[in-house]
């Protein structure tokens, strides 16, 4: 292991006449000092000014796209239907698509989209309209090759097209019949080349909000029938093959005891890879990597996962370990498990309680998406939080404005069935879009079995429904869309989901949001810093959101563009893996936030964990513990506060740091860390809150 760069630390003491001296004793990756004995020298923290609202830099994975107006189609004929307006009418004729054969994600292809009308001719003004997946390569009609449309007719006629789309749903070429009818035996066809497909895999296109439709009006006014879905081709898109080993491994272990180590294949887009891989396997050490510690044998039964044991050494803080396939193809490294001598010591659980089914508008099964969350993104617990509202509509019907009871059960029970203590738990819950007077989600778990959806609209309304039920109420994306969450009930409103697959809700001016390019995601709600600074006092979680049934390590963009970014994942400290367990870590805000990666993060003041209220005299000081297991090097540690923020810990190559120090408070304060590694994974304790009182 690395001992720790001495330079670090002489950086520290040269800034030292311009920060408050407020010691902080650092260990580093390599020192062999317990966690209870550390004995590096002292660093400072370097307060300044919170830094909020100050936007120089966006991470904006849209830029390159080039704006095109909404196509209305959606909100007139789609739109009113899951409120029990309008008809969904059928067009006569087919669609078919070339090339039909699997397609690899986010491979490159030269499509085309023939429309049949078979049994009516389409007169001048009849317009025809292809619908292309949002997370496909946008089209074009002139400019470079890739995406570029072309439109032609069985008939050397005239047309006219345009290009549209759907927000964050669909790409829309629109084609209108010029000069000659089109004949009843004709064909329309659309070609677009070089067009690369979604980076996830897809083999079924029954959503409401977002699939592949032709739409046909033949009176050219904007009434709009579809082609059966039956007779609309749609393509298979399978996984590429294996390119990692994505691993997992207990965050906290005793010296000498034995472990159990993860591995899943993915491809290149963290899907599961296809075709699985097979062969030897095997675990071997950091400083040792020639030496296996472990090994076993992939067969094509295991679809790419395998569990290897590795004992944990004797004389180390932290103890990472390599996972390869013997022909050197695939490798993975964990984060490094903390060595904890005290066996009574808290353990950190990862897990995913945002994301979606097709049961709403992702993808997957409810038993497909927890075997996702267990076997490939290695989680320990999980949640379907499907939508309890339009959302829950098919593509051809039913439209319903809330999910079915029928529906949620099918969720309810393989919750139940996957349910595993020790292994893989699941909780049950749902997301509740509308709220009267409150814009914004948010996501409804219970402690034991949800008692079924909620039907009202009011907030009243929920606590009623909520009485006698050990639940939490969760808001999420709460910086955007104009978001006014209620968290004014302490009973229910513990948490709130601060970062996701949508963007960092954790203060103005992040650079994880693309607010620039996609307007309706501009900061118009409310933000975790804001929400501490009104007094709201609440814990940080983090999940995916994600749409295409894979929680917890999934590609990006989702199904959805507006939602770019790589999912969190909600961390908890909990004496045991069981779904009890890890709710009430979250009620009692020993919990914290990821930006997806499984770094540990332990914060305590006064000895006093995450999550905790502290009541002191007004001058007192108070001893900090931050320890951090990265899954990267660290590249800053941050003390935040109201009004003021620290930085007590600058980069040197370190993945593992242990902080000891002293904060005095003279007035009431909340403090949370936030770590910042060099690859740009972030996490986020919850607050302490310091209550100071006079005499």
């Amino acid at each position: 292991m690395t001992p720790p760069d001495p330079n670090r630390r002489a950086f520290l003491k040269s800034m030292g006449a311009s920060a408050a001296a407020l010691s902080a004793t650092a260990t580093a990756a390599g020192d062999e000092s317990s966690r209870s004995a550390p004995s590096a020298p002292a660093a400072e923290i370097l307060w300044g000014e919170r830094q909020d609202g100050q936007q120089s830099f966006i991470l904006d994975p849209l830029q390159r796209e080039r704006s095109l107006p909404n196509e209305p189609l959606f909100g007139r004929c789609l739109g009113p239907l899951a409120t029990g307006r309008g008809e969904y009418r059928f067009a006569t004729g087919r669609t078919e698509l070339t090339p039909m054969h699997p397609l690899t994600v986010g491979g490159c292809y030269d499509f085309t989209w023939t429309y049949f009308p078979e049994q009516q001719a389409l007169p001048v003004g009849a317009v025809v309209a292809f619908s292309i997946p949002r997370s496909w390569t946008q089209p074009r009609l002139e400019g470079p090759p890739s995406g570029l449309v072309s439109v032609s007719r069985s008939v050397a006629e005239k047309f006219d097209v345009r290009l549209t789309h759907n927000a964050n749903m669909s790409w829309w070429v629109v084609v209108r019949v010029v000069g000659k009818p089109e004949p009843a035996d004709g064909w329309i066809r659309i070609d677009a080349g070089q067009m690369c497909v979604q980076r996830f895999p897809q083999d079924w296109f029954g959503n409401w909000r977002n699939s592949m439709r032709t739409a046909v009006d033949v009176a050219g006014k904007g009434d709009y029938a579809f082609v059966r879905a039956a007779k609309t081709d749609k393509p298979v898109i399978r996984s590429a093959p294996p390119e990692r080993f994505h691993l997992a491994a207990p965050a906290v272990a005793v010296p000498g005891e034995m472990i159990e180590v993860r591995a899943a294949a993915v491809d290149y887009c963290n899907n599961p890879a296809w075709p699985s891989p097979q062969g030897e396997v095997f675990a071997a050490t950091v400083d040792d990597p020639y030496t296996p510690i472990a090994s076993a044998v992939l067969s094509a039964e295991d679809r790419g996962c395998v569990k290897l044991r590795v004992r944990v050494p004797e004389n180390v803080d932290h103890f990472p370990v390599i996972v390869s396939s013997r022909d050197d193809m695939l490798r993975g490294e964990t984060a490094a498990t903390v060595i904890d001598a005290d066996s009574a010591a808290l353990n950190v659980y990862f897990g995913d309680i945002h994301a979606h089914t097709m049961l709403s508008d992702g993808l997957k099964t409810p038993t497909a998406f927890f075997e996702h969350a267990r076997d490939v993104a290695l989680l320990d617990f999980a949640a379907v939080a499907d939508h309890n509202h339009s959302e829950a509509s098919r593509l051809e019907g039913p439209f319903v404005s809330q999910m079915t009871d029928e529906a949620y059960a099918k969720t309810q029970q393989a919750c139940e069935a996957m349910n595993e203590p020790g292994r893989f738990v699941t909780i049950q819950g749902f997301e509740q879009n509308l709220i009267q007077g409150h814009p914004g989600h948010r996501n409804v778990y219970f402690r034991d079995v949800c008692p079924g959806l909620f039907r009202g609209r009011t907030l009243d309304e929920l606590y009623a429904y909520l009485k006698g039920h050990k639940a939490l109420v969760v808001p999420h994306h709460h910086l955007i869309w104009g978001c006014r969450p209620h968290l004014g009930n302490p009973e229910y409103e513990r948490i709130i989901e601060m970062y996701s697959m949508h963007c960092s809700s954790e203060v103005r001016g992040t650079p994880i949001n693309d607010g620039a390019t996609t307007p309706s995601k501009r900061e118009s709600g409310v933000s975790a810093r804001e929400i501490l600074d009104r007094g709201d006092r609440v814990g940080f979680i983090a999940a995916s959101d994600n749409h295409n049934g894979s929680p917890g390590l999934s590609a990006r963009p989702s199904r959805f563009t507006n939602i770019p970014y790589q999912g969190g994942l909600a961390a908890v400290l909990a004496p045991d893996l069981s779904r009890e367990s890890v709710f009430d870590a979250m009620y009692a805000r020993r919990c914290y936030a990821t930006s997806g990666a499984r770094i540990y993060l332990d914060f305590r003041l006064d000895g006093r964990l995450m999550g905790s209220e502290l009541k002191i005299a007004p001058g007192t000081a108070l001893a900090y513990d931050v320890t951090i297991s990265g899954t990267d090097r660290i590249a800053k540690i941050e003390l935040i506060q109201a009004g003021r923020e620290g930085t007590v810990w600058t980069y040197d190559g370190s993945r593992y740091v242990r902080l000891r120090g002293e904060l005095e408070f003279d007035k009431s304060t909340w403090t949370y860390v936030r770590v910042t590694q060099a690859d740009r994974q972030m996490a986020w304790s919850s607050p302490i809150w310091v209550d100071v009182v006079p005499g």
